[in-house]
């Protein structure tokens, strides 16, 4: 097997449908790194021996071609027997990865936040960690399909249209797992829905992504929620600009983790409205919606919003010029210079964003 010097190798699984939005972006940005996605079957038994068999049997054979692997999934630090640049954008059990991080086969690693960062270290990582931050597909924006979808969505001039921007949204008594029912229960930001439409009856909710059974019940009972259905990455801008205000109900921090949800919506130019969690950290900081303390003050921050077109619009461009840094494409270059410093042992130079 022909060596690839230091070129980088790639692994993951990757699906037909949902994938992670960091990673489809930025991967095919990295010109130093070489993908080998392992593409998930649609049966469950046949994916279970691809994750099990063949994702640690891929990962020896390649040690063969290239030297360093980039590793999103840090099983594959204990399968692939070179040297390893570790990737984490959504921990998940920072003391189950920091052990495998010190390993000294890890060279580097990389994160898309710096409270991610601040956790590790506290955690006891002493290897180099350095912070490529979440982007936004800026170049997917079209304002005349915004503005399409826009017509579409809205009933009569008089409605402001909220939006909840996320993959998938259940009622808690659907969901066993609690880690589950943090990211995508939505029962909070429904009852506070329900004290909005006391207080201003035009205002209306459009749930977009795939929702359970519950939620496309509670629909029907209740018309002032309306759902999109799921929609494909290249159209997430185009409806999230369509909307007047968005959304982050999510009540509990994610272990330091940042959303491209929130900067999606700061990019469209829409106000948002969420919880004081990590990840509206970005939010407080630009200026760029409202954070709320508890739900009552979520309730009145959306209703001052609703019934204030020139705030929406004032919040919305700070917004939107907060993440003209964050494009992907900026990030994927400020990404591939660090790696080659990572392979080059070089002294690391924290990018500017």
């Amino acid at each position: 097997m022909k060596r690839r010097g230091n070129r980088i190798a790639w692994i993951g699984v990757w699906s037909a449908g949902h994938n992670n939005v960091r990673y489809e972006e930025l991967l095919p940005r990295l010109s130093n790194v070489d993908r080998y996605p392992v593409r998930l079957h649609r049966l469950r038994w046949i994916r279970g021996i691809q994750r099990r068999f063949l994702y640690p049997c891929l990962a020896i054979l390649l040690r063969g071609r290239y030297p360093i692997l980039l590793c999103t999934d840090p099983r594959l630090v204990r399968w692939f027997p070179g040297r390893v640049i570790c990737e984490l954008d959504d921990p998940a059990d920072v003391e189950a990865e920091v052990r495998l991080f010190s390993r000294p086969k890890v060279i580097g690693v990389v994160v898309a936040s710096e409270a991610i960062r601040r956790l590790l270290r506290e955690a006891g990582l002493r290897k180099a960690v350095e912070v490529i931050p979440q982007g936004v597909a800026l170049e997917t924006m079209d304002e005349k399909k915004a503005e399409n979808i826009r017509r579409s969505l809205r009933s009569s001039p008089q409605e402001v249209l909220i939006g909840l921007n996320q993959p998938y949204a259940y009622l808690g008594q659907e969901l066993h797992n609690q880690r589950v029912a943090a990211m995508y229960a939505i029962d909070g930001l429904l009852r506070a829905m329900e004290e909005v439409q006391q207080e201003v009856p035009r205002a209306v909710l459009w749930v977009m992504g795939r929702v359970s059974p519950g939620v496309e019940a509670y629909s029907h009972r209740n018309p002032w929620l309306r759902l999109t259905g799921y929609q494909p990455h290249h159209q997430i801008l185009n409806f999230v600009s369509a909307f007047d205000i968005g959304v982050y109900p999510r009540a509990g921090n994610a272990l330091g983790a940042a959303s491209i949800k929130i900067l999606e919506y700061m990019a469209c130019g829409v106000p948002t409205v969420g919880l004081a969690v990590q990840e509206m950290e970005v939010v407080r900081e630009s200026g760029a919606g409202i954070v709320a303390k508890d739900w009552p003050e979520f309730v009145a921050g959306v209703v001052q919003l609703v019934r204030n077109a020139t705030l929406r619009r004032d919040l919305g461009q700070r917004g939107r010029a907060y993440t003209q840094r964050y494009s992907w494409e900026r990030l994927g270059t400020a990404y591939v210079e660090l790696l080659n410093r990572m392979v080059e042992g070089a002294p690391l130079t924290p990018a500017s964003f």
